[in-house]
């Protein structure tokens, strides 16, 4: 029997869900506390999250600057990659952008020995790659961790930015 996975808003009760889905992600960062998506999501406007049966097991942050909005996050367990959510996600953020009339999409994303985490996604949105930026990640985030994707410290992972214009 197939999962029925539904998209929510954000409640603070699953901050715990998400905190656990990023770190099994990105890892934990030296500066990390219990309550760090509480903390972080000051500077976000937008949350989504996936939602299976009672389990979180995605979520998708993001925020508006200036007339363009910048996706933060899409993150998804990955017992529940390659299901959709992703694309589930992207129709939200295109729908949220499209009500503020924002012009461009912003995306930030890994490529991690040779592969990018969101590569099909980006085109299947017809998001437009900008630049790559090697070590961007280590650079910008210099807390003592290992990261997940690559192994190093301070993280050696590449950035890809893409860009779409909203009609």
């Amino acid at each position: 029997m197939q999962d029925k996975i539904n998209l929510i808003d954000y409640e603070e009760k699953y901050a715990k869900e998400i905190d656990d889905i990023e770190k099994g992600q990105w890892g934990i960062w030296e500066s990390e506390n219990e309550d760090s998506i509480i903390n972080r999501i000051k500077d976000v406007d937008f949350i989504k999250l996936a939602k299976s049966n009672e389990k979180i097991v995605g979520v998708c942050e993001g925020r508006k600057i200036g007339d363009a909005f910048l996706i933060d996050a899409i993150v998804i367990t990955s017992e529940f990659q390659h299901k959709s959510i992703g694309s589930s996600f992207m129709e939200e953020v295109l729908k949220y952008s499209k009500e503020f009339k924002l012009k461009n999409i912003i995306c930030e994303c890994v490529i991690a020995k040779g592969v990018m985490n969101a590569e099909k996604l980006m085109k299947k949105y017809n998001f437009e790659e900008i630049i790559r930026i090697e070590g961007f990640w280590g650079s910008l985030y210099k807390q003592n961790y290992i990261c997940v994707e690559c192994g190093f410290n301070p993280c050696k992972c590449t950035a890809a930015i893409f860009k779409k214009n909203i009609n």
